[in-house]
């Protein structure tokens, strides 16, 4: 399965659709699609299952050569 960015997953998939499946509110969704809040490390692990892991750890908080 191919792995995109978590703000391209968002984007894609629609932020309320979204909201509902992370179960988070919508300007939670909003502040990660545009980049102004990362997901609590729990959160990370609860969206990398919900999104039947397209998503890991580096699509939601970035590559460790980033750092």
């Amino acid at each position: 399965m191919k792995k995109i960015k978590f703000k391209e997953y968002i984007k894609s998939y629609g932020m309320e659709k979204a909201a509902k499946k992370f179960g988070v509110s919508l300007s939670t969704i909003k502040s990660w699609r545009w980049g102004l809040r990362k997901p609590s490390i729990n959160k990370a692990k609860q969206i990398i299952i919900a999104s039947n892991y397209q998503l890991d750890f580096e699509s939601i908080y970035g590559a460790i050569e980033d750092v």
